[in-house]
């Protein structure tokens, strides 16, 4: 290594050319770095979705998810098989094993999938896909007081028009809910005359379609034969006709049925600034950058806004990359003070040619790490930026020290390259040393597995390469730049006063180091040295001083900070039966309070501290992008009895007073809502697990709640342990059917009694047909009216084989029941997770 910088420092244009290359393939790489909010990592997992329409947990989860679990369980590279059985659908979840193929999983997955016969006839086709990181940049909103309809238009428009952009390949429709035609037949009319929903359904299915007839071979050419007669809107299957009469009269489906052309009948709405909403989510993938994507869209809602129609407004809701812009801007903040000071300390302290040279060195580090970063995949992202502002501090330290060292070397009689040369091999093994511990300090991270690696293992690949490049110009290029060929002191007495001026300025800063040195530093040293066993006694007793704030919880250990973040949520969760009515109810109190907060603001400090508000029933976008950014990839879906508000605040830099303070004055101005079994304010940026997490796992959930029920009481015993829960959720009240035995007499089967209840209540899908880019369903079942209480279902009426009519309560019976939420499964066996947070000021344990 002595040879080396003996080298470097006698060789000028090796040194400049080596500082240029670094300078130039950093200043290359910037523009091509790919530039994205959180890092990429690959996520290993492999899910099979199936729906199940109108099927319960139970139902699913007995003959959905533990048909695949066993068909899959003996797959090599499986690590875990975890699945969740909800209302209308099963997913099962596989995570690949380290080191295993995940596409070659995915691919024995899909086949053994596909070989599974047993699924009942009313599942989808399974959908198996890797399951892949993609990350939200933006979200445009479309509001205005017009009808559902006209809205879903627009953000289709909006929607097409985005992805037609340049440089965005992927945007898509939330809080829409899917278009469907609903043939609604009353009992009344189906007895007036005599039909079934099998016999509409059939009739609709034979009147509604397209069928190619083959070909005719003329002598002319071939003629196609084409029947048409497919119906895409509501107003052509009211068209459609259903039966003739003995005297020859039609009959057709509009005089039986109300054709409702609307939606899927869900639960699910939003407002934006109290207004119906719908907004369009734009994703980056692949190489794109956030920050160019973020930007393209605002050049897009500002040209857009002409192109509305009257009363119909466009605008941005939620940029993520500008938290990626306010982290750039902090590292160019903090780097400029940091070169200002560096520049400062030294030029005062020792020489200008020093301070110069070895403030050059922060930049030339920092680019020299992001030369490499392409070899490594990584990107200029949030966590890599935190890791360039915590090192920023670190990288100039070896460049100070070979430059003092230098300094000393010249003013003690060794000037020039000599001086240079001896300055930097006399400090060469510490400097080198230091370096090379501080990358061992970070590299554990690399080696950390699971979602925390992938996350953690960005601040290693970005701090080890700068501090890499740090030791390289500071042992390599600075040499040759501190080599001047005269010694510091051999200056002369200039007859300009300007410049003995300067030189006295310098002098004095110069002169009262020494005096430093001499008076204050040196006595001390040199009696730390004499009294080497006492300052051993006061260095272990700070140690364990310190050791000891900490074990005391004086000074607190977190794991993972809370970072504030630039919005406000507010969710509401009621049981799983309540009644959109209910949920908007509580969402409007929620609203109501939020009003207040702004007015109080607005009063106070006279800052518009809310730019947007979001408010959404039936759904929790912002808590499930929050969930997921955190790492959970199962969060909840929706229903009718969540709600959210979301409320964009103006940046932080901009406001007194922080979103955490908001939260909690919001929580306070809304109070409690009857009926609510959860009720969460926060503005953390990401949705942090739960301080205490046990799973347990059985096959019998009965146990399980019995177990969790005691494992709650015993965590309740601990002080500072609060947010006690469990993952169990009661589901909707059910009403299991069964057949009597006058219904069998009858020649009725279960699955007769079955078939046609679901047919009234839930619908019988006539036929798919693609509308457009959707794929729209058309259902026949009983009018909203006649499916929405206890008596419906006892005034129907079951046909049976010999085409009578006999009251339900006739052939079946009903008992009242409770079913679950959701079932949660881990490697076959069924799982209930009890969680609680820890109050750290109350508790150590």
């Amino acid at each position: 290594m002595r040879g080396l910088i003996s080298w470097f420092a006698h060789n000028g244009v090796a040194a400049n050319l080596l500082m240029a290359v670094i300078i130039v393939m950093g200043a290359v790489t910037i523009p091509e770095l790919k530039k994205q909010i959180f890092p990429e990592y690959a996520v290993d997992l492999v899910t099979v979705s199936v729906d199940f329409r109108g099927g319960t947990p139970e139902e699913i989860e007995e003959t959905v998810c533990i048909r695949i679990e066993e068909e899959i369980q003996d797959l090599d590279g499986i690590k875990k098989i975890s699945s969740t059985a909800a209302e209308g659908n099963g997913t099962v979840t596989v995570e690949v094993a380290p080191g295993y193929d995940s596409r070659r999983l995915l691919d024995d997955v899909k086949s053994r999938v596909d070989s599974i016969d047993t699924f009942p006839d009313e599942t989808e086709k399974p959908v198996v896909r890797e399951l892949l990181n993609r990350r939200q940049v933006i979200n445009v909103s479309i509001s205005g007081n017009t009808d559902e309809k006209t809205l879903k238009r627009l953000a289709e428009q909006v929607r097409d028009e985005i992805i037609d952009l340049p440089g965005i390949t992927q945007a898509q429709m939330v809080n829409a809910r899917d278009y469907e035609i609903s043939i609604e037949v009353s009992e009344d009319a189906l007895r007036r005359h005599n039909l079934t929903f099998d016999f509409v359904a059939q009739r609709v299915r034979r009147f509604s379609l397209d069928l190619p007839g083959g070909s005719l071979k003329t002598e002319t050419g071939d003629i196609l034969l084409l029947t048409k007669g497919q119906a895409y809107v509501g107003q052509d299957f009211k068209k459609l006709p259903l039966l003739t009469k003995p005297d020859g009269t039609k009959l057709y489906l509009e005089d039986v049925a109300t054709v409702v052309d609307g939606f899927t009948d869900t639960d699910e709405w939003a407002f934006f600034n109290g207004k119906p909403s719908m907004m369009v989510s734009v994703y980056r993938v692949g190489d794109q950058n956030a920050i160019t994507v973020s930007e393209t869209i605002h050049d897009y809602v500002e040209q857009a806004h002409a192109r509305m129609p009257e009363g119909i407004a466009i605008e941005i809701w939620k940029d993520d990359a500008s938290f990626l812009r306010g982290r750039i801007d902090l590292l160019l903040r903090n780097a400029a003070s940091g070169l200002v000071l560096v520049f400062i300390v030294l030029a005062l302290f020792l020489r200008m040619q020093l301070a110069f040279w070895v403030t050059i060195g922060i930049p030339i580090s920092f680019l020299g790490a992001l030369a490499l970063m392409p070899l490594y995949g990584g990107s200029i992202n949030m966590v890599s930026l935190f890791s360039m502002i915590l090192v920023l501090g670190i990288v100039v330290d070896d460049a100070i020290v070979v430059g003092e060292s230098i300094f000393t070397e010249q003013q003690h009689g060794n000037p020039g390259v000599e001086g240079a040369v001896r300055g930097t091999q006399t400090v060469g093994i510490p400097v080198i040393f230091g370096v090379l511990t501080t990358m061992a300090a970070f590299s554990p991270m690399l080696f950390l597995p699971g979602y925390m690696g992938n996350i953690w293992g960005v601040i290693p690949l970005a701090v080890i390469p700068a501090l890499l490049f740090s030791l390289i110009e500071s042992q390599l290029v600075l040499p040759h730049h501190l080599s001047g060929k005269r010694a510091p002191k051999d200056i002369g007495r200039s007859p300009n006063l300007l410049v003995r001026m300067w030189r006295a300025f310098f002098g004095f800063f110069d002169w009262a180091l020494q005096w430093f040195i001499r008076n204050i530093y040196g006595p001390a040293l040199r009696g730390m040295l004499n009294w080497r066993y006492v300052t051993m006694a006061v260095a272990v007793a700070t140690l364990m001083l310190t050791l000891g704030l900490v074990g005391g919880g004086f000074l607190e250990f977190t794991f993972f900070p809370q970072v504030e973040a630039d919005y406000v949520i507010g969710t509401v969760t009621f049981p799983l039966e309540t009644p959109a009515t209910v949920t908007e109810r509580a969402i409007k109190k929620m609203q109501a309070a939020a009003e207040r907060l702004q007015q109080e603001m607005d009063a106070s400090s006279g800052e518009k501290a809310f730019r947007h508000v979001l408010a959404t029933v039936g759904n929790q976008p912002l808590t499930r992008e929050s969930r997921e950014n955190a790492g959970e990839r199962s969060p909840d879906g929706g229903g009718s009895h969540i709600g959210e508000i979301g409320i964009e605040l103006a940046p932080s830099e901009s406001r007194t007073i922080s979103s955490g303070d908001l939260a909690n004055r919001w929580r306070d101005l809304t109070g409690s809502i009857p009926g609510a079994v959860e009720l969460k304010f926060t503005a953390d940026l990401l949705a942090g697990a739960s301080d205490i997490d046990f799973q347990l796992r059985g096959r019998d959930t009965k146990e399980l709640r019995q177990v969790a029920d005691k494992l709650k009481a015993k965590l309740a015993e601990y002080p500072g342990v609060y947010d006690i829960t469990d993952s169990f959720r009661g589901g909707k009240p059910e009403v299991k059917l069964a057949l009597n035995s006058k219904g069998e007499a009858l020649g009725l089967t279960l699955q007769d009694l079955a078939n046609q209840v679901r047919q009234g209540f839930y619908g019988e899908e006539a036929q798919r047909i693609q509308r457009g880019r959707d794929d729209i369903r058309v259902m026949v079942r009983y009018p909203r009216e006649e499916r929405s209480s206890l008596g419906d279902l006892e005034s129907m009426r079951i046909r049976t084989p010999s085409g009578n009519e006999v009251p339900f309560s006739t052939v079946a019976e009903a008992s009242l029941g409770r079913g679950f939420a959701k079932i949660r499964r881990v490697d076959r066996e069924r799982v209930i997770n009890v969680t609680a947070d820890v109050d750290a000021s109350q508790t150590n344990e």
